[in-house]
């Protein structure tokens, strides 16, 4: 599973990339922006064709669920722990965020998956990850009951070593679109990812 997360900012050419991404057959984008109004999230929507709607997945602005055929709705770490129940709704289902492998073992099946970061240095976020050893707790995990999505650093560098460990997917945002040739980034990674015959 290969997931890409939009940025927080607006970069250039972002809804002709993120259709691209979709025609090429990404499993999911994740839609964190975090900063806009729901008006904006759903003009945003509204830009990416219905069929791909499904695959979308809402980190702000969770309401528009109601509008549009979107399936999933992703927690941040703080809202997670802020939830009191997870709000039961008849075919969505969730995601979070966890920074260590204690915290992901003890989530429960409810969560479709989680992203456990930061799994290598970040390349959008200066100096952020450099002391990291997410990676080295993975021999720790023992939810299995829940997907592990790696995030953090992932580009075609060391995405066939990640998937080599115990994660179900990986997560990209600053290899897509800290790179100047965002679609290439994409196919690298992806095709780095069928060559390792790896299946998940």
């Amino acid at each position: 599973m290969i997931l890409v997360i939009t940025p927080e900012y607006a970069a250039d050419q972002e809804l002709d990339t993120v259709v691209r991404l979709l025609d090429e057959g990404l499993d999911g984008l994740h839609i964190r922006k975090y900063q806009w109004t729901a008006k904006e999230t759903a003009t945003y929507v509204r830009s990416i064709p219905e069929v791909y709607h499904p695959k979308l997945v809402l980190h702000a602005q969770h309401e528009l669920i109601q509008e549009f055929d979107i399936r999933q709705i992703h927690y941040s770490e703080r809202d997670r722990l802020q939830l009191q129940k997870i709000p039961q709704q008849e075919g969505v289902q969730f995601s979070s965020s966890v920074h260590d492998i204690h915290t992901f073992n003890e989530l429960e099946e409810t969560w479709r998956y989680a992203f456990l970061s930061p799994f290598f240095p970040s390349i959008s976020k200066p100096d952020y990850g450099l002391a990291s050893t997410i990676s080295s707790q993975l021999a720790e995990r023992n939810n299995n009951a829940v997907k592990l999505i790696a995030l953090g650093g992932i580009d075609v560098t060391n995405i066939e070593y990640t998937l080599s460990t115990k994660v179900d997917g990986v997560a990209l945002l600053g290899a897509i679109w800290e790179s100047n040739d965002p679609m290439k980034a994409f196919r690298d990674c992806r095709d780095a990812v069928a060559n390792t015959n790896i299946v998940r």
